[in-house]
Formats: structure tokens, C-alpha cells, sequence
């Protein structure tokens, strides 16, 4: 039978891209065919207002960057993604069409995000098939707003795990409901299948990568890192203003993103997907962490803690010896792989 997956697959997003397309392999490597379910939620809006947002949005771009960046997302959804045929909703779920689905990853409880439980299962009607991996909340206080509901609705799953630590201790100290502590999908796939999906000889020069979300500060520190190493930065953004000296690179797909990253000498980043490809492709690793948006770094201080691997973690403070200084992943490649090991036991559990 199928396994369903339910998450979220809109926008040009490289985080929830790359997870779901992980998921997705990592139970066809199990034996099992699996799609993304449609949910009410998904349906598309008609088509009197999708033209006229189109128009809007084009009108608002002025060199069509944005437009050929969401192209290759859409390529990318076409060739590496699945999807159901049926659009569910509480009353048309039919148990019989999965074995088991399985809410997660990225921030599918955020309900700043999402307005609505679908993405709790609510339209899944058997409980013994529902089941979460590496769900996470996003802001903490999501769950702090709305723990009735939350409870309600998690005391049916079957099987429970989360990506962020803190969420297990924050699920039982306000539901009172046990969770399990499991990685982002992106690492339950090798770096030589990720390496599938690289762009061959895209290599010409080195460089440092900078990935920016939200925290400025980290364009300083590649800027500074830049000079103290002599490499170019290239720059992965959709903003028009150019705050350092480097190669901006506006119109990127998942692919892109992928190459951008394995590629690189140094990476330096706020991104909870970009911190965990690094770490995957074994790169010298510099994470800044948001200074306004505090609540955000758990996602991060999470992994970086689960791996031991707070070295990497700069600000504008660091020296420059430690800024320029590389990682030996043989200190932490046992730990690493214990916790991946111990991640695809709870998806064998979810499927089993």
C-alpha cells in the first residue's frame, strides 16, 4: 500500500522542497510507493483570481528573476514529486487508500504559517494511520496558545516524533503526551544520493556561500571571511539591493541550491536547511544565529547540539582564527550517524 506524506509543498521554498523530496525517497528505499496527499487546504484558487494575483505579481518584478526562480521550482516539483490524485477532506478519507500518513516535516504545526489543522491530520479519520516525523512547531508559542486543541488532536496519533528537542519536553509538560526526538528527512538520505541531484562540472572557482533568511549580521561575517581567506562570496538571495562586494545569485532552483552548497569552501548561513545540507556534504560550516528572531534558533542550536558541533556557531565577535578555521567531521561522524540510524527506525516504526 501507499504511504502518505502531508506537508508543505508551496512557494519557492528550498527547505520544505528538500525534505519532502527526501521523505518521499527515503520510504520508496523502504518498499513503499508514496505521494504528497492533497488536502481541501491545497485546493487551487479559481482561476478569475489566480490570473489577477499573476498579473499583480508580475507587474511588481522588474527583471523576471522571481518568475524564472519559481520555474525551476515547478520543474523540480514535476520530475521528483508525487502527488494524489484525490483531494481529501475528513469526510472523503478513506483509510484503504494508505498504510500509513505521516505529517512532517519543516514547520507543518506553525499555525502562524498555516491556519488551519490540516497539517495536525485533522482531515484523517482512522487514527491508527496517523503519525508524524520531524514535525515542528516553528515558534514555540504556537503550541503554548493552543494546547487544548494541539492535545485533542495529538493524543490520536500513533506514532509521534519531532526535529526540535525542546518540543518533546514543551509537548509533555503541556499535553502531557510523549514524543520521540528524530532528524530532519534531508539526513536520512547519504551525501552520495544527494550528489545524484548535483549539476556535474558547475564547479569553476572557489568560494564562500552565504545563505541569508533574515539575520544581516551574517553578511558582514562572510564579507570579513571573504577577506581574511581570499575567496569570492557568492550570494543566494531574491533581494535587488547588493549589500556586499560578490555574485549575486537571484534566480536559484532546489538544484541550484544543492550545487551552490556542495561546491563550496565555506558556507555561512541563519538557515535551518542550509546548516543541515552543509553538515551533510561534511563543509566548513559557520552558522549565525538571528539576534531579533531569537525564537527561531532552536531549529538550528537543536541540530548543532545533537551533533556536537558548536564550534561553528560565529557572530561578529569571533576571531578571526576562529572564523577561518575548518571542521574535521571525524569527531563527530559516529554521533552523526547514530542519530540517523536511530531517525530511520522510527520511519520502519511508522511504516511497520
Amino acid at each position: 500500500m501507499k504511504i502518505g506524506v502531508a506537508t508543505i509543498t508551496g512557494g519557492a521554498n528550498y527547505g520544505n522542497r528538500l525534505q519532502n523530496y527526501a521523505m518521499l525517497k527515503t520510504m520508496e528505499k523502504l518498499g513503499f510507493e508514496a505521494e504528497n496527499v492533497k488536502k481541501s487546504v491545497d485546493l487551487p484558487l479559481p482561476f478569475v483570481l489566480r490570473a489577477k494575483r499573476f498579473v499583480m505579481k508580475t507587474l511588481k518584478i522588474r527583471n523576471f528573476a522571481k518568475i524564472n526562480r519559481q520555474d525551476k521550482f515547478k520543474k523540480f516539483d514535476q520530475k521528483n514529486l508525487t502527488f494524489s490524485k484525490k483531494i481529501y477532506t475528513h469526510s472523503a478519507f478513506d483509510p484503504y487508500d494508505y498504510k500509513a500518513v505521516v505529517c512532517g516535516s519543516d514547520q507543518v504545526w506553525n499555525l502562524d504559517l498555516n491556519d488551519d489543522y490540516n497539517y495536525y491530520l485533522k482531515f484523517v479519520n482512522n487514527k491508527n494511520s496517523k503519525n508524524s516525523y520531524a514535525a515542528s512547531f516553528g515558534n514555540i508559542k504556537v503550541l503554548e496558545e493552543n494546547s487544548n486543541k494541539i492535545k485533542e488532536i495529538l493524543n490520536d496519533y500513533r506514532v509521534l516524533s519531532v526535529r526540535e528537542k525542546s518540543t518533546i519536553n514543551e509537548l509533555k509538560e503541556k499535553c502531557n503526551i510523549k514524543s520521540k526526538h528524530v532528524l530532519d528527512p534531508t539526513f536520512l538520505l547519504s551525501k552520495e544520493e544527494w550528489e545524484k541531484l548535483v549539476i556535474s562540472n558547475e564547479k569553476k572557482e572557489k568560494y564562500i556561500l552565504l545563505y541569508v533568511l533574515h539575520e544581516e549580521s551574517a553578511y558582514y561575517i562572510a564579507e570579513r571571511l571573504g577577506k581574511l581567506t581570499g575567496l569570492k562570496v557568492y550570494i543566494i538571495t531574491e533581494s535587488r539591493r547588493k549589500r556586499i562586494e560578490g555574485k549575486y545569485i537571484r534566480q536559484a532552483g532546489p538544484i541550484d541550491f544543492i550545487t551552490l552548497i556542495k561546491n563550496s569552501e565555506y558556507i555561512v548561513t541563519d538557515s535551518f536547511h542550509g546548516t543541515a545540507l552543509s553538515i551533510i556534504f561534511n563543509k566548513n560550516l559557520k552558522v549565525v544565529l538571528k539576534t531579533k528572531m531569537k525564537y527561531f534558533n532552536e531549529r538550528l542550536t537543536s541540530i548543532i547540539e545533537t551533533f556536537g558541533m558548536q564550534d561553528c556557531i560565529v557572530d561578529k565577535e569571533t576571531t578571526d582564527e576562529k572564523l577561518i578555521e575548518t571542521i574535521d567531521y571525524k569527531k563527530n561522524k559516529n554521533t552523526i550517524e547514530e542519530c540517523i540510524n536511530a531517525s530511520k527506525k522510527v520511519i520502519k516504526e511508522i511504516v511497520d
